[in-house]
């Protein structure tokens, strides 16, 4: 007899198993908190690097450009 995913499963003692009792699934809340927790934190770190990154580098840039305007000389009055 060939197996077929329809046809029962004859085991040695020629039982037939026509069902198998699973678990209802449940849902992890603890799992799924923290793992909300885990994806908050990574993407605060994210945006913080990213943010050091783009300042420092607009910061470099700026020093680098000539002034636009020499500084006042208030001291010459």
């Amino acid at each position: 007899m060939p197996l077929t995913p329809l046809a029962p499963v004859r085991l040695a003692a020629e039982e037939t198993v026509t069902w198998i009792k699973v678990d209802h699934p449940q849902l992890d809340i603890v799992g799924l908190i923290l793992g909300a927790f885990n994806m908050a934190g990574a993407l605060i770190l994210l945006a913080m690097t990213l943010g050091v990154v783009l300042g420092l580098g607009l910061i470099y840039r700026r020093r680098q450009e000539p002034a636009a305007m020499p500084p006042l000389d208030i001291q010459n009055r």
